[in-house]
């Protein structure tokens, strides 16, 4: 494999990282902006648009389950509570380790099922 040159610009980053890749592995921080489609197929989870999009505006029953602290230790934004009382997580970076964490963290802390969402890392 080619080596890029040693011109200190950051190594790009794969379009698609699934934790546990031996990219994850090895890869270095996001730099740019990750192919999110190809993300979230890879990983089954869908992209919600929480900048615009008036359906997944995060909604204050569910902002008000999660302390902000935690949601920004895992880089996380709370959606909506559905029908059946579980909350819609957004991720912004799911390549990212937190992101494995805040499924099992939000559970403990809400005591809800959680599904998670990928959104735009900016604008979570």
């Amino acid at each position: 494999m080619k080596k890029p040159p040693d011109d200190g610009s950051p190594p790009p980053v794969p379009a698609v990282l699934v934790p546990g890749s031996p990219q994850a592995r090895g890869g270095a921080p996001a730099t740019r902006a990750v192919d999110l489609p190809a993300l979230a197929e890879s990983l089954g989870l869908a992209i919600v648009d929480i900048d615009f999009d008036e359906a997944h505006a995060p909604r204050t029953d569910a902002l008000r389950l999660i302390p902000r602290e935690l949601a920004e230790k895992l880089h996380c934004v709370p959606i909506r509570v559905e029908d059946d009382g579980a909350i819609v997580i957004a991720v912004g970076r799911p390549w990212e380790e937190s992101a494995i964490q805040v499924e099992p963290d939000v559970r403990f802390h809400t005591g809800r099922s959680v599904r998670l969402v990928i959104a735009d890392e900016a604008a979570v």
